[in-house]
């Protein structure tokens, strides 16, 4: 199971969440659903921590993408689950008071079930930032975007994946074995590829890996600013 890591151990600073994204960004880019399986529902799990991978957050509500309102809400055990359309992929709002927003995309049938999708929310405080030995902070009104490479048909972390976007952005960075984050773009099976401070254009994600030719990705993304984008992708 993979395990799609926010920016942990810091606080939220409120005053980076002054600014905006775009305007008018295209609804199918907020929200790039996949196409139909059946034309059945299918019920989504997932599990959402804070500063810790064991530290279960409560509280979090939980909206299919594109829904007007949240269909649900985190418990203390950090669980949560919602009854979706069987789609190729589903896009999940995650929203809680003190952390930074983010939208997952990922395939329901690889991830969602037993175990559930996991993910962790952060917050971003400039003074207490990991990647300040890189220089690399917060921009306010930026997205920051996070890609998890995982295997199409174990669903397990997959090292050797040289990750990609299209839209601008400060620094592709990952963690070495230690914890500590390191500019690469490859994943080396321990932490997902995370793009720092990306421009609020709609962008794709590029993907090869070695062993593994066929890789599939979500649809064109954007982001709507001060938020972080959790997207997987699957190669065999």
């Amino acid at each position: 199971m993979s395990l799609l890591v926010l920016l942990a151990c810091v606080t939220t600073d409120p005053g980076l969440l002054d600014d905006t994204g775009p305007d008018t960004p295209d609804p199918a880019h907020l929200c790039p659903n996949g196409a139909p399986r059946s034309s059945a529902k299918r019920d989504v799990h997932g599990f959402v921590y804070g500063d810790g991978e064991t530290n279960p957050l409560e509280g979090v509500s939980v909206t299919p993408c594109g829904e007007p309102s949240p269909v649900g809400m985190s418990d203390a055990a950090g669980s949560w689950v919602v009854s979706m359309d069987d789609l190729e992929w589903v896009v999940i709002e995650q929203v809680h008071d003190e952390r930074v927003p983010n939208r997952c995309v990922f395939d329901p049938v690889i991830e969602g079930g037993d175990p559930p999708y996991r993910i962790g929310m952060g917050g971003w405080d400039t003074e207490n930032f990991p990647m300040e030995h890189l220089g690399i902070t917060p921009e306010p009104g930026t997205t920051w975007v996070d890609v998890d490479a995982l295997d199409d048909l174990t669903g397990l972390d997959l090292a050797g994946a040289t990750i990609d976007i299209t839209a601008p952005y400060e620094a592709a960075v990952t963690q070495d074995p230690d914890g500590t984050f390191i500019q690469s773009n490859v994943t080396n099976g321990i932490y997902d590829i995370l793009f720092a401070n990306v421009a609020l254009v709609p962008f794709d994600i590029v993907v090869t890996h070695p062993d593994k030719p066929e890789c599939r990705v979500p649809g064109t993304m954007v982001g709507r600013g001060n938020d972080q984008l959790n997207m997987s992708v699957y190669c065999r």
